[in-house]
């Protein structure tokens, strides 16, 4: 059986296998938006297996991303279940059968993402690559942090090199300011591409490198003949003339005065220094001729243009002649350094790719074994991945012995699905001119998916109207190489539903005013949708073949850049719509993280004045600038190392009093950073001072918890690669914030959330929306970022560098050439962002085409060009909606809405501090810190609190990463429909920085759901991350989050908490002894709110003895109950 959901068309049955022949054909199928790309990958695995009798371990399926992966294995074996059904139904038993041995041996398979795969074959044969027989995969924080280490040791004794102390002289005085900053800089961008630095090997010296004293003889004999033509002017406000006869003379006598004193560093000065020689102006009828007849005006004009062209020249060689020398300097540091971590074994994921497919170059034993283990290679997402993919898979797809994996591959064993127009992901290294040539020399059949079952017929019209002319149109005269061929989308769907709304709405026009007046009325009129959208306005199809009413959650806002996302987040906020930000965030810049930086900082240097009294400033501690006078104003300083102070010595509720609290507090966590690690001194930090409690008050979305979570993680992260202290964490911190370094932080963000979805069309690839909104178009391709540009062209290393601005002329002789070719290639994929963003809309599309009128080559100039000579939009028009009708939407109470003074604030404030303030005399304990520490073998304190419990819209608490992971994932799913279990723990994975460990966390997720009591959840009888807090007797507050509470049908509760220790039989038992007052303070809560607390379930989710999870019952919750009240009262006391 080969039916299909998806009907029966020529070009599909061959891609997905199902025409005669086609399983046996090399092909590349282009599958444009919305196409069912991967489905017809599903197919094409399921017809392999059926149809071909490929074994499943015989496949290797290579998705883009660990959630692309998951999903893919997932509706593969639903599609293996679906053939299986109908078989028995058709009663063909000995197909059925079959099936059944194919879903059962389906786990063998290889479904992943590339990185894993190359893991995989390293992992097998790592001893012929160099590597030892177990290594480690350095996660990004890591990685991060190791070669900041590395960088320091080797820069330590580089400086004592003469050639390179040199060279770094020799670039401060050709006006390099910070010349060991961009070397650092450079080092990370070689690092990145580090396979590409090696193949060039060092670069050669410049052949001919003038003297500065030579060049600058040369532009002085021009200067000095120009300047004896000066009496050819008969004008003397000629501008030219003045020109002549200030600069002029000026620059002659600076020449003069650095060749008298014949030292190279005074030519060098002089070389770098004068100003601009050529000039316009000037005007022809104010000079007289030559005495030869020759126009007087064009011969000073051609001397100064000669002084100035041997100044440039002279220049750029002296600017190669010394960035040379850096860049193989930095370059064998590099490549230094990559040899380190080989031998060591401690890879980063670039690693992974290089040495695997080192690993099928070097060794033709080992490419036979895995030729022979992996007969069929499947690559996904194919425009988007590094040439090193497409190099691998080739090592495998051809297996002529001849050739050793590097001509064609063997039909049949390679099979690419991509689309050339969603190409947007140069920055890693995704080069579509390159992968066009690749895919050339495979010989591969191209063929084309075009029916899109997404959007709606309108937006598709649209979408071919503007990008069929834009791109490389089969019908266009001009090809851009480095665009993709445009091939037109059609309805897929033979009926589509009925609105009252335009599907394609173009919003602004070129207006008077510059960029930032047309990102404000952009974003005025997003604010306005979004307000429509959120009352119910607009009439969506719900899935089930009717309709329903819009909310906030249905509008996405896409950019291609985050530049206009200032002026969309100021309109949000004044027209009250509620949004989330996804995607990569700079979180480094956010007054949360700098707030909690200063005061690490001022933990960690008790000499840090600024960085003290910016920590007292913060929530933390609440200190206003009068109590700092105040606290000044005595004589006192602002320190805690020389001297101590007593608190109770300052009167109660006065400035000063605050300030001691603050110096005090500060010193104490001074004194305990060397006895506690990092991660628990500043969880206890958060706990201690109620920062989460005051963020949850300014936020209720829990954004600025996240953050503090988030950071927490970070320095988990930080320690076990073995920067543990303090001063390292707020040193990295310094230098991530100095970067601009953005983190995957909306993964963490709850997707649940009714509230406009905001994110990069980077963050939006392979997601769909009911309505989206394209903004912030006003860019166009601008210049290479960095100081170096690193490629592939016709298979050749190019790697081109300059360091500091172009007027240095500290760059290698190609750079320019290079960052022209750059800016081509980026203003073609610039192109392709808008593509992908328009295709991400299921029912309607608007497009912000807001800009400047002197704006005639950016996206929405563009967009706006092509829109006016179509017909298949209408112009951006809403009607406003009230604050009353958004309420009645949302059921927000319409008293929320209401505007309050700021004198009203300030008593908030007030009361706010007065019961935190309060709150920490108050005996209070969350359940986690009842659990018996003293069972693990290195007691870490924060390994195993509820380190964040109080925010129950968390991601994990505490823990490794792999069980915070695991428990944001059970925190987030659905017990009546876990589909989407697998972009669950891609999120999670992502969040905590461990892509390499997604599949241990998706089996200890699978094993505690497959445990007999959490399978008996369902959405109806149960709560998860459920967070609890009761006064259970006088003075004494438990308050925390249970992992997962079930209701049975005699309304008692079971409660469950999930452990990821790796413990079996005696120690798991034990384990579980020291964890039962921690549920018993849960039942302690649960009891004083009126419920009858049935049970009390550990879930060990790998504690099984076959590796599934193990439950432990607490046998007597009662003894538990009393001994956990009498810890409570021993901690207080």
């Amino acid at each position: 059986m080969t039916n299909s959901p998806y009907a029966s068309e020529p070009v599909r049955d061959r891609i997905v296998g199902r025409a005669d022949g086609s399983l046996e054909q090399t092909i590349y199928a282009g599958a444009g938006a919305g196409t069912g790309k991967t489905q017809a990958l599903v197919e094409r695995i399921a017809n392999l297996i059926m149809l071909a009798d490929v074994r499943p371990e015989n496949i290797a399926a290579v998705t883009f991303t660990k959630a692309a992966a998951s999903e893919l294995r997932q509706r593969v074996r639903e599609e293996l279940e679906r053939r299986q059904l109908t078989a028995a139904e058709a009663g063909s038993s000995i197909e059925e059968l079959a099936l059944a041995k194919a879903l059962e041996a389906l786990d063998s398979a290889f479904i992943g993402t590339i990185h894993s795969f190359a893991q995989s074959l390293l992992r097998e044969r790592p001893l012929s690559v160099g590597l030892p027989p177990v290594f480690e995969v350095y996660d990004g924080v890591q990685g991060d942090a190791r070669f900041d280490e590395e960088w320091s040791e080797w820069l330590d004794d580089a400086l004592s090199e003469p050639e390179f102390s040199d060279a770094v002289v020799n670039a401060q005085r050709l006006g390099l300011k910070q010349p060991l900053g961009n070397l650092r800089d450079l080092a990370g961008e070689f690092h990145a591409n580090y396979d590409l630095v090696e193949r060039i090997g060092s670069l050669p010296k410049p052949k001919q490198t003038d003297k500065p004293a030579l060049v600058l003889e040369s532009v002085r004999s021009d200067l000095e003949s120009a300047y004896e033509l000066r009496r050819y002017c008969t004008n003397s406000d000629d501008k030219l003339l003045a020109h002549l006869e200030s600069l002029v003379p000026q620059t002659i006598n600076w020449i003069h005065e650095a060749l008298d004193t014949e030292s190279d560093e005074e030519c060098v000065l002089a070389l770098t220094q004068i100003g601009k020689l050529k000039i316009g102006g000037g005007k022809k009828g104010d000079w007289t001729d030559l005495d030869s007849g020759e126009s007087s005006i064009e011969e000073v004009r051609a001397l100064l243009g000669e002084a100035q062209e041997r100044l440039d020249t002279g220049r750029q060689s002296l600017g190669e002649s010394t960035v040379v020398p850096l860049v193989n300097a930095v370059a064998k540091m590099v490549l230094g350094y990559a040899k380190k971590r080989r031998v060591e074994g401690l890879l980063e994921f670039q690693d992974l790719l290089v040495l695997s497919c080192e690993l099928l170059d070097s060794n033709d034993e080992v490419r036979r074994y895995f030729q022979d283990r992996y007969t069929h290679v499947l690559i996904d997402e194919f425009q988007d991945t590094d040439p090193l993919q497409l190099k691998l898979a080739m090592r495998l797809a051809d297996r002529n012995s001849t050739s050793k994996g590097k001509g064609a591959p063997t039909p049949g064993a390679l099979f690419i699905v991509g689309d050339d127009k969603q190409s947007i992901y140069r920055f890693r290294r995704a080069d579509l001119t390159q992968l066009k040539g690749l895919v050339a020399s495979l010989g591969a059949e191209r063929l084309s998916l075009v029916n899109n079952f997404r959007s709606n017929p309108a937006v598709l019209n649209w979408v071919n109207a503007i990008f069929d002319p834009w791109m490389n149109s089969p019908a266009g005269t001009a090809q851009d190489p480095n665009q993709a061929p445009y091939v037109a989308l059609e309805p897929g769907l033979e009926n589509y539903p009925e609105s009252d709304k335009p599907r394609v709405m173009i919003a602004g026009e070129a207006a008077d005013g510059n960029v930032e007046v047309a990102r404000e009325s952009e974003s005025k009129d997003l604010a306005l949708l979004a307000r429509s959208i959120g009352a119910g306005e607009w009439q969506l199809p719900d899935g089930d073949k009717n309709m329903r009413q819009s909310s906030f959650r249905d509008l996405c806002v896409l950019m291609p850049r985050r530049t206009a996302l200032s002026y969309l987040e100021d309109a949000f906020f004044e027209h009250k719509v509620p949004y989330v930000l996804e995607g990569q965030a700079p979180i480094f810049e956010s007054q949360t993280v700098h707030e909690l930086a200063n005061n690490l900082v001022a933990i960690d240097d008790p000499t840090d004045q600024v960085a003290i009294v910016a920590s007292m400033k913060s929530l933390a501690w609440g200190c206003s600038d009068q109590d700092l006078y105040e606290w000044a104003a005595a004589g006192r300083k602002f320190e805690y190392a020389r001297k101590t102070y007593n608190v109770d010595e300052f009167d109660e509720g006065t400035g000063s009093r605050r300030v001691a609290t603050a110096l005090a507090g500060l010193a104490r966590y001074h004194e305990n950073r060397q006895r506690i690690s990092t991660p628990y001194l500043i969880e206890q930090f958060v706990r201690e001072r109620r920062l989460r409690e005051v963020a949850a008050l300014a936020n209720a979305d829990g954004d600025r918890e996240r953050l503090m979570d988030l950071l927490i993680e970070m320095s988990r992260s930080l320690q076990r690669a073995g920067n543990g202290s303090l001063r390292e964490f707020v040193r990295w911190i310094s230098r991530q914030t100095e970067a601009s370094v953005r983190v995957a932080e909306g993964a963490l963000a709850n997707s649940e959330v009714n509230a406009v979805r905001v994110m990069t069309v980077h963050a939006a690839k392979g997601l769909e929306f009911p309505i989206v909104a394209l903004m912030g178009l006003q860019v166009s391709a601008s210049n290479p970022k960095g100081n170096s540009i690193a490629k592939e062209e016709n298979g050749n290393p190019v790697v081109a560098v300059r360091i500091g601005s172009k007027n240095l002329g500290l760059a290698t002789a190609d750079y320019e050439t290079r960052a022209t070719a750059s800016k081509e290639a980026d203003a073609a994929e610039l192109v392709r962002l808008a593509y992908v963003g328009a295709t991400r809309a299921r029912e309607h599309l608007i497009v912000s085409v807001h800009r400047s009128g002197r704006d005639k080559s950016t996206l929405a100039a563009k967009i706006g060009e092509f829109d006016e000579i179509n017909d298949s939009s209408t112009a951006f028009a809403v009607d406003e909606v009230t604050d009353e009708q958004i309420s009645q939407r949302n059921e927000i109470p319409a008293e929320l809405n209401e505007t309050y003074s700021l004198e009203a604030r300030s008593h908030w404030r007030d009361g706010l501090l007065v019961t935190i303030e309060a709150a920490k005399y108050r005996g209070y304990v969350t359940p986690s810190e009842l659990a018996d520490h003293t069972m693990f073998e290195a007691p870490k304190p924060e390994d195993n609190s509820e380190s964040t419990e109080w925010n129950t819209a968390r991601r994990g608490r505490g823990g490794t990463d792999v069980g915070s992971a695991v428990h944001g994932v059970l925190q987030d799913i659905n017990f009546d429909d876990r589909s989407n279990i697998g972009d669950l723990v891609h999120q999670a994975a992502e969040a905590y920085a461990i892509p390499e460990l997604e599949d241990d966390i998706a089996q200890l997720v699978s094993n505690v759901l497959d445990s007999p009591t959490v399978a008996a959840a369902t959405s109806s009888n149960s709560w998860s991350e459920a967070w609890i807090a009761a006064e259970v007797e006088e003075g004494i507050e438990i308050e925390g989050s249970v992992d997962l509470m079930i209701q049975h049908d005699d309304k008692s509760i079971t409660i469950i908490d999930y452990k990821t220790d790796r413990v079996i039989g005696t120690l798991l038992e034990e384990r579980a002894r020291g964890y039962e007052n921690q549920l018993a303070g849960y039942a302690l809560v649960l009891e004083k709110q009126g419920m009858n607390v049935r049970d009390a379930i550990l879930v060990f989710a790998n504690g099984g003895e076959n590796g599934g999870a193990k439950e432990y019952v607490v046998a007597d919750l009662s003894s538990a109950k009393t001994a956990a009240l009498a810890e409570i009262k021993s901690k207080i006391q």
